[in-house]
């Protein structure tokens, strides 16, 4: 198990970090925490979806 989970780690942690990055650029654009929260799970839905 243990050896699946350092598999997935490089895939997650790119999830994680482009997140952070698109928070930070609403963040920059004047949005507060929660409206670029709002915007970032729906970006996350709109993507499972596609998959």
């Amino acid at each position: 198990m243990h050896n699946l989970q350092i598999a997935f780690m490089p895939d997650t942690k790119m999830i994680v970090d482009k997140a952070w990055h698109f928070a930070h650029v609403l963040r920059d654009d004047g949005l507060s925490h929660m409206a670029y929260t709002e915007q970032i799970t729906f970006l996350l839905f709109r993507k499972m979806a596609d998959e």
